[in-house]
């Protein structure tokens, strides 16, 4: 496995905002490949400490070989932050700045065998943690109409979203969505030349759901200020 490039988003605002100083005890939610925590890792120098978390283990997996220069200062657990604070060690769960980078990062985009993006062939899967979980097509093809309907409308904001999804049971009927392709394909014939538009937001729609992205960043939430 070898280290990608990775520029991360923000840095300096993220800096300026949370003010790392000497000494920190730091929590990155998100750990990514550690771009952000490379930062801060400096910034709180060698009398501070960072712990990591993230749902991905090729993330952490390519983070710890990025932070090999700082790796007396680190703890990195593989899980996803909504596990707050049970998943913390009981001597790391007091910190002084807590980061937490929500979305995905451009390296699930970038592999065609994690299924976030329609612009390559790959499996529908979508899952920042391929350990546990269904997958994106697990979930088109076992979900009910009505709940499909609200997937789509509170985390895609789709038009005619009831139409699409209908068409979508249909389709199951006889078609599996296995892939990426199978997807945009039905896309493509159920909305036109408006597909390149609506995609985006069937794929984020899919992402969130198949995650359960907004109930985790409740849980953190709730769990973060204690």
């Amino acid at each position: 496995m070898t280290s990608l490039r990775h520029i991360p988003v923000l840095l300096q605002e993220t800096l300026d905002t949370l003010c790392p100083k000497k000494g920190d005890r730091v929590l990155d939610v998100t750990l990514g490949l550690g771009g952000h925590s490379a930062a801060m890792l400096e910034r709180i120098e060698k009398t501070g400490s960072l712990v990591g978390l993230d749902a991905d283990s090729d993330n952490l997996a390519l983070a710890r070989q990025n932070l090999s220069a700082f790796r007396e200062q680190i703890t990195l657990i593989h899980t996803n932050f909504s596990s707050l604070p049970e998943c913390l060690p009981e001597d790391h769960r007091a910190f002084d700045v807590i980061l937490a980078d929500i979305g995905l990062s451009s390296p699930h985009l970038d592999d065609p065998t994690r299924g976030f993006s329609f612009r390559h062939i790959g499996p529908l899967d979508l899952r920042f943690d391929r350990s546990q979980g269904i997958t994106a097509a697990e979930l088109l093809m076992e979900t009910p109409e009505e709940e499909l309907v609200n997937i789509f409308s509170l985390y895609g904001e789709l038009t005619r979203t009831k139409s699409f999804v209908h068409f979508l049971l249909k389709e199951r009927e006889s078609h599996t969505f296995e892939t990426t392709q199978d997807l945009l394909e039905a896309t493509k014939k159920f909305y036109g030349f408006r597909a390149p538009r609506v995609l985006p937001q069937i794929f984020q729609a899919l992402r969130i759901a198949v995650n359960d992205e907004l109930g985790a960043l409740k849980k953190f939430l709730n769990a973060a200020p204690s």
